[in-house]
């Protein structure tokens, strides 16, 4: 059997032939074959089994360790490291639900040994699906939520500097509280609701397809945080604008200065929040169409575009990945203390033999 009739009689809607029978059908002549399909599946596949892993492995790695550095090696703790360091620890957990456990095994497993190695965790049980979709939505949800919170502090410290740059930095953690609680509630009816459900012949473990205003929700909000993305977006602009007006160039030009680390970590988040946005908007776009295609397109006609649309969106979360994965590169490029402390921490760490012996040879030499 070829891997279309394969799917056909697989009993989940997720099945090891997604990323291979649409070139399948494709090069075998099929009129009803998509070369967009073709393309699109491929590249899901290629780069969940050649690229992602690295990837996902570096951005594992790379945010643990900013999330280190943030809240214990920095000399001065603020309000806004502690905020960051929970976004990197929350978007390595998303790296590892959502890239490690889902796409590799997933996506790219089936593609590199066609169809014949796959896994599927949703598919084990109810209650491991409501586990690791409970998760990831957490963490994705939690982090554009702190992302969001991280802004907000910053342009009312700009705004109100008298009223706000003297709250205690402990006062952190109570507003990360507040924010987690928020994230909780946003991802509680997704641990609550999603069940095996029926989609034709096929079974998905997600939300019934009747909770249409939930699933648009999570949609816009949940996942990549596309809402949070743009207003943290514009309040960024907002405050890197009064920042130029208030602040001389001589000041921010001083990597000593506080305007200066002020004035980095506003570019660091503008970056961010912009390359986010870059990505997070054709995922929403295609989530939302593959919401809404079927019940405004002929069976035959939404299937194809509908599963387009779930390969675009793969495409967006695996370039987030890549994102979060470059956020050490950012980091290091704008923040003057980060790479003193990577220098200090490898330096004392895995060069700490070699540079014990360099400095015994140079006492000897003199």
């Amino acid at each position: 059997m070829n891997n279309t009739t394969l799917k056909k009689v697989w009993r989940f809607i997720d099945t090891p032939y997604d990323t291979l029978m649409d070139c399948d059908a494709y090069y075998s002549g099929d009129p009803n074959a998509s070369l967009a399909l073709c393309i699109t599946s491929s590249m899901v596949g290629a780069i969940s089994i050649y690229i992602l892993p690295f990837i996902c492995i570096f951005g594992i790695i790379t945010n643990i360790y900013i999330g280190y550095v943030f809240l214990y090696e920095f000399k001065k703790l603020s309000r806004q490291s502690i905020y960051m360091s929970l976004i990197c620890w929350s978007d390595s957990i998303t790296i590892l639900f959502l890239g490690i456990l889902w796409m590799i095994p997933a996506k790219g497993l089936p593609f590199a040994s066609e169809g014949r190695i796959y896994y599927f965790i949703i598919y084990e049980s109810v209650e491991l699906c409501r586990f690791y979709r409970g998760i990831y939505s957490l963490t994705s949800t939690l982090a554009s939520n702190l992302l969001l919170l991280t802004s907000i502090d910053r342009c009312l410290c700009i705004y109100y500097p008298l009223k706000y740059r003297t709250i205690p930095v402990y006062y952190a953690w109570y507003l990360i509280g507040g924010v987690s609680f928020i994230s909780f509630l946003c991802v509680l009816p997704v641990i609550i609701l999603v069940d095996f459900h029926d989609i034709g012949t096929f079974t998905t473990c997600w939300l019934h397809e009747s909770q249409a205003f939930l699933q648009i929700f999570i949609i816009l909000f949940n996942n990549a945080g596309f809402i949070q993305t743009i207003v943290i977006l514009v309040l960024n602009i907002i405050f890197m604008i009064k920042m130029r007006k208030t602040f001389t160039k001589e000041r921010l030009a001083d990597p000593q200065s506080i305007e200066s680390k002020e004035w980095s970590a506003s570019v660091i988040l503008f970056i961010l929040s912009t390359t986010l946005l870059l990505f997070s908007l054709p995922q929403c776009a295609a989530y939302l169409a593959a919401f809404f295609f079927p019940s405004v397109m002929e069976k035959s006609q939404s299937e194809q575009s509908v599963r387009l649309a779930y390969n675009i969106a793969d495409i967006a979360w695996q370039c987030i990945f890549a994102q979060n994965a470059s956020a050490i590169f950012v980091c290091w490029q704008r923040m003057q203390e980060f790479r003193q402390v990577f220098y200090r921490l490898f330096l004392k760490g895995p060069l700490q033999p070699l540079r014990k012996y360099v400095n015994e040879a140079q006492s000897t030499t003199h």
